[in-house]
């Protein structure tokens, strides 16, 4: 049968104990709904841009002649409607569109700092236990409303920054852990690999395939999503690795 969009898959991958296992696809660029974590057949995400004015501006701006001031904020916590339980009542990306662009540029603000819109199976880690490296998370719509709200943001003049995990991944065993049976994002050294204070793994940042993979993905959203920077996460993590 042919595929279709917007169908929902994964990956099945036999290791080499000779188990199958279901993973997801870590390129994927978009993902059903929570609790649900399959991929959906989609295109990379494209939308009609409004903000050349600002990005000609952004390639001439010189950081330490202006000043900066950023409202750093999480999405789902952004006036949440907490009658709607504990699962519901989020904002979505068009609201924020709507509301919070309006508020952060009365209150004089530069740029929009969110904490980690990508996608992540578990309310409570606020986005920073990730699973989907290349895909807005769907709680929030579809990943052209995010591209819209960052081109919203940009032709009123706010910048745009998102927080970004580079160190540490969840460990669901359907998403990254051990891939292929084997620690393939991951340290092969478990007492390097398990970050016992978040309750995650730890990237190997030696390996060329976790390299590879970081970089497209933060060129992913700097260079497609038209991001203006990447606040990097968990740095003191990485180098000193001690947790």
């Amino acid at each position: 049968l042919a595929a279709e969009k917007n169908q929902l898959y994964k990956y099945r991958i036999i290791g080499p104990d000779g188990i199958a296992h279901e993973k997801i696809d870590p390129y994927g660029f978009g993902f059903e709904r929570k609790p649900g974590s399959a991929a959906k057949l989609v295109d990379v995400p494209r939308i009609t841009w409004h903000d050349e004015d600002w990005l000609a501006k952004r390639a001439k701006w010189r950081p330490y002649d202006e000043p900066l001031n950023i409202y750093e904020v999480h999405l789902g916590s952004f006036i949440r409607d907490t009658n709607a339980g504990p699962d519901g009542g989020y904002m979505t990306y068009q609201d924020a569109i709507d509301k919070m662009i309006p508020y952060v540029q009365e209150l004089g603000y530069t740029h929009i700092e969110f904490l980690p819109l990508m996608e992540h199976p578990l309310d409570a880690s606020w986005g920073y236990q990730l699973m989907g490296y290349f895909a807005p998370t769907s709680r929030f719509g579809d990943p052209q409303d995010f591209l819209r709200l960052v081109d919203a943001a940009h032709t009123v003049g706010l910048g745009v920054i998102m927080d970004w995990v580079p160190g540490h991944f969840i460990k669901n065993t359907d998403m990254l852990a051990q891939f292929d049976g084997t620690p393939t994002f991951e340290y092969t050294d478990p007492h390097r690999a398990e970050n016992v204070r978040w309750g995650t793994w730890n990237f190997d940042l030696g390996k060329a395939q976790v390299q590879s993979f970081l970089i497209s993905s933060a060129m992913y959203w700097l260079d497609h999503c038209h991001l203006d920077g990447l606040r990097v996460d968990a740095v003191s993590n990485m180098l000193y690795m001690d947790y």
